[in-house]
């Protein structure tokens, strides 16, 4: 059984945007459980998810843009919590930490398709 990449497309849009939805509750609610003790790995586990469903739900996008996106959503996060009423604390820190998983995350999918590019053009010549 074969899956097209419209219908893989379509599951990782759906993945993204759910990950969207659990990162904004992870972020904005006041005492969120923690997955690890140190949250700058949060920031990395989340960042870099999301990142790579970007990249996989919508590949045209470009390494550029997915990086710009990422980028804004997590700012857009941390100016939120600065918020007051949300009691939450707003960092650079954190958007730092958000900026190097999304860098980290582009360089693995640059990677990626660069070794699977090799193979596919190993076996186009090959045949």
């Amino acid at each position: 059984m074969t899956v097209s990449t419209s219908k893989l497309s379509g599951l990782c849009r759906v993945g993204l945007w759910l990950a969207v939805v659990v990162t904004l509750w992870f972020a904005l609610t006041p005492h969120p459980p923690r997955i690890f003790a140190w949250d700058k790995a949060e920031h990395g586990l989340a960042f870099s998810v999301l990142t790579l469903t970007l990249v996989a739900a919508y590949p045209s996008f470009g390494w550029v843009r997915s990086a710009i996106a990422m980028s804004c959503l997590g700012a857009g996060i941390e100016l939120v919590q600065a918020i007051p009423a949300l009691r939450r604390d707003s960092s650079l820190d954190d958007w730092f930490a958000d900026n190097v998983a999304i860098m980290l995350a582009l360089v693995v999918v640059l990677a990626i398709r660069a070794v699977f590019g090799r193979f596919q053009e190993r076996d186009v010549t090959t045949v």
